[in-house]
């Protein structure tokens, strides 16, 4: 019965664990529970940090991570999640041991083992796409960039860059460290940038000239990682296993062994089954001395005292065939699972060769224009409506108050009157004032005592505001365009109410830069509902966008107070679309020449389009490179038949006798304790594919 036992699914416990992200300046924690093959996250916690309080944010993202927990409970088994630039040669760095070593010792944790950030994502994306995903991870941290290569679920290649004021620049210096391969054309961001800013970095790459680039056959797809699922692939990842050993001061943690020992303690003290099967043996010898004998030949021997003689024979029989039984069945069990169970799929990634042919195609919106057999296709035309908000806080600086005001005597000693118009402008020095009223003043006269100056009174108002146009009483006025010989003015009282101070306004480039910022959202948020548009099977003509602006109000003005600048926008882009298999069926296949040795890819072709140009009456031309692979002939019959039963390690010999065979990889679907890293002994459990590098 042991083994029906080992067999049987087991009752599993309840198991609390901490994943602890230790970043360049962050702690991130989550505590979890493990129960019933599931994981549940009860809460998690985050903290900034400096160089010098590293252990008192640690302690706070914890202590927020448990704050749901069940009264009672202590969690210290951890696992420690660390970013690639943590490692060197796939061990953690003595510096960043450290580090750990003193989380560790101060906060009384038990570690377990580490995981590395791309690994935990990639899991992640495994189980949530339902498939090994092949793509570029990049982690962009306030001090460095992370790409990490990640093909059909393996993290092949971990590049740490220092950070510059460039992205872009960092990223182009990256990618020198793969020349030699084509790279894969989705690329997913994650990190410690968050929100808005993320985004503009997305952009930013995304405007890169990727057509000159040879390691992508065309524009890569970016996706930004939401920052709650990295905290997910962390306990996940964490729960299942790919959780490396951790040493720390040459101590090795090993809770499985652990877990191992205190189990085999368990069965030596549970030896009560043993000795009730023996004092049972026991009580059947002393029944057997006390049964009289009988000889079967005695003429007195009837059949029921036949019966009598064979039955302690039966009884002492049927033990052993019952446990005969039970251990055939078990053993047919056994063989059963082990052969029907587990299965594996291998994946050999070959270098593919590729072809291409060039085609001179047009678009055309007209149905009526279209003939497939000139090159000139339909073209799709539709428009996106987006709407949107957006508050910046203004940087120019105005300044604001009231002009100075007085009365002034003008004097005329022409012997003509004269009449000066309200705005006629009076300067005193570099100020400068204007009339608010109409003037008239008399002629001069002569009298007995000699000549007597026309003079009348007029208000007077400084064109600037300020205090400076506070003038004293008693100061001289010369009137614009005439000399003073002619015409002056005199203020018989000093000037007061300028006043002045600077505040906060709007300026040009306040609305120029929140127009540009606000119409890259709406631009991305177009873009977002036009691929939600574009029916299965069509493609846009992404080069060909036009943009209008539908709507757009600004709720202040060039030069007025204000700390913020709101504006309204409302954009309306035009797309263009065509159906991608039109284009995809001009690809003569029966002109290419298949290279000796290898098969065409019947699942992978590619279209790439450069050089669109729209023309005057709205039709398009364009350059179509239509791409092709041709995979090695590999026979996966053969392989299969040498792997059976085999270590996973085996397929690497194999693979290095197969000539184009770049690497291989292993996915163990289902598998059985005892049987695990092996192939199914069963054929038709075993799956191999060929995946191009």
């Amino acid at each position: 019965m042991s083994l029906l036992n080992n067999l049987l699914p087991k009752k599993e416990k309840e198991e609390y664990f901490l994943t602890l992200g230790v970043e360049e300046h962050k702690i991130s924690a989550a505590v979890a529970l493990i129960k019933e093959n599931r994981v549940t996250i009860i809460g998690t916690g985050e903290s900034e940090f400096k160089e010098d309080d590293e252990i008192e944010s640690a302690d706070i993202a914890i202590s927020t991570a448990e704050k749901n927990l069940p009264e009672g409970i202590l969690v210290k088994k951890t696992i420690f999640a660390l970013p690639p630039s943590f490692l060197e040669d796939d061990q953690i760095k003595e510096e960043c041991l450290a580090r750990l070593k003193k989380v560790t010792k101060e906060l009384d944790l038990s570690p377990s083992g580490f995981i590395i950030y791309p690994e935990a994502l990639v899991y992640y994306l495994k189980i949530k796409e339902e498939s090994p995903p092949t793509l570029l991870l990049l982690s962009i941290a306030r001090k460095n960039l992370v790409l990490s290569l990640v093909r059909v679920g393996n993290v092949e290649k971990n590049i740490v860059q220092e950070r510059s004021t460039s992205i872009s620049s960092d990223f182009e210096k990256l990618l020198t460290h793969f020349t030699s391969e084509i790279l894969p054309s989705r690329i997913i961001i994650y990190d410690e940038v968050k929100g808005v800013q993320l985004e503009e970095i997305k952009e930013e790459l995304l405007r890169l000239p990727w057509h000159k680039t040879t390691s992508f056959l065309h524009t890569p797809k970016i996706e930004i990682l939401d920052e709650n699922v990295i905290l997910i692939s962390l306990v996940e990842a964490s729960a299942g296993s790919l959780t490396k050993e951790l040493k720390l001061e040459e101590q090795q943690y090993d809770f499985t062994q652990k877990i191992d020992k205190k189990k085999e303690e368990k069965e030596e003290n549970e030896t009560f089954g043993f000795v009730r099967e023996e004092i049972l043996q026991e009580k059947e010898t002393e029944i057997d001395d006390i049964t009289p004998t009988i000889n079967p030949t005695d003429p007195s021997f009837t059949p029921s005292s036949k019966m009598t003689f064979f039955r302690p024979i039966f009884n002492k029989l049927s033990p052993i065939l019952l446990g005969l039984g039970l251990i055939l069945s078990a053993i047919i069990i056994f063989s059963m699972v082990v052969l029907f169970y587990p299965k594996a799929q291998v994946n050999l990634i070959v270098y593919p060769i590729t072809a291409s042919q060039n085609i001179d195609v047009q678009f055309t919106t007209d149905e009526n224009r279209v003939d497939i057999n000139k090159n000139i296709f339909l073209a799709k035309k539709f428009a996106v409506d987006v709407t949107g908000e957006k508050t910046t806080n203004s940087t120019g600086k105005t300044k604001i108050g009231e002009h100075a005001r007085g009365e002034v005597i003008i004097y005329n000693k022409t012997r003509e009157n004269k009449t000066f118009p309200k705005g006629t402008i009076l300067s005193n020095g570099q100020l400068r004032f204007t009339l608010t009223d109409d003037v008239n003043i008399a002629s001069a006269s002569e009298t007995g005592e000699g000549l007597t100056f026309g003079k009348t009174s007029g208000n007077i108002e400084a064109q600037e505001i300020g205090t400076e146009n506070n003038l004293p009483a008693n100061n001289i006025f010369s009137l614009k365009d005439f000399a003073q010989t002619s015409f002056y003015a005199k203020n018989p009282n000093p000037f007061s109410g300028g006043t002045s101070r600077e505040v906060s306004s709007i300026s040009r480039e306040d609305q120029n830069k929140l127009f540009e910022s606000l119409s890259l959202e709406l631009e991305r948020k177009g873009r977002e509902q036009v691929f939600s548009q574009v029916s299965s099977g069509e493609k846009l003509i992404d080069k060909i966008v036009k943009i209008e602006v539908a709507n757009k109000k600004y709720d202040k003005e060039i030069g007025t107070e204000g700390k913020e600048l709101n504006l309204s926008l409302s954009l309306r882009m035009n797309y263009f679309s065509f159906k991608e298999n039109e284009l995809m069926n001009l690809l003569k296949t029966d002109l290419l020449q298949i290279p000796t040795g290898y098969k065409l890819d019947e699942n992978k072709k590619n279209l790439e389009m450069t050089d669109v140009i729209q023309e005057k009456n709205g039709d398009m031309t364009a350059k179509i490179s239509l791409f092709v692979y041709f995979l090695p002939e590999i026979d996966t019959n053969q392989i299969t038949s040498q792997i059976l039963g085999k270590p996973f390690q085996d397929i690497n010999q194999i693979a290095s006798n197969i000539e184009n065979v770049a690497g291989v990889s292993i996915i163990e679907e289902t598998s059985l304790p005892f049987w695990n890293k092996r192939y199914p002994l069963k054929k038709e459990n075993i799956r191999i594919s060929i995946l191009p590098h």
